[in-house]
C-alpha cells in the first residue's frame, strides 16, 4: 500500500473517524464521488455546513454526469456458495 494511491488515503481517512485529531496529511483525498461525499459528511460532522453542502454539491454534479454506457455489465457469480455480484475490478 502506498499512501500516493488515492483508493489507501480514502481508506486512510476512514479509519482516522474515530480519533480526535485527524492525522494531518499533505496529500488530499482525490475528487472522485465517495471521497467527496465523505469529506462532505466530514465536514458537517465538524459543523462546517457552508463547505459540506459544496463538497457534496460537487459529488452529486459527478455522479450525474457519470456514463454509464461506458461501463462493463455487473457480473454475477452463480456458485451455489456465493450468489452474489461481483465487486467492480474482480474477475
Amino acid at each position: 500500500m502506498s499512501p500516493l494511491q488515492a483508493q489507501v488515503r480514502y481508506a486512510k481517512a476512514q479509519l482516522d473517524t474515530g480519533r480526535a485529531a485527524p492525522a494531518v496529511s499533505r496529500l488530499a483525498l482525490s475528487r472522485d464521488v465517495l471521497p467527496l461525499a465523505w469529506t462532505g459528511h466530514r465536514l458537517l460532522a465538524a459543523g462546517r455546513k457552508d463547505a459540506a453542502v459544496r463538497a457534496y454539491r460537487a459529488a452529486l454534479a459527478l455522479a450525474a454526469q457519470a456514463d454509464l454506457a461506458r461501463l462493463d455489465a455487473p457480473a454475477f457469480i452463480d456458485d451455489a456458495q456465493i450468489r452474489r455480484y461481483a465487486m467492480p475490478a474482480e474477475s
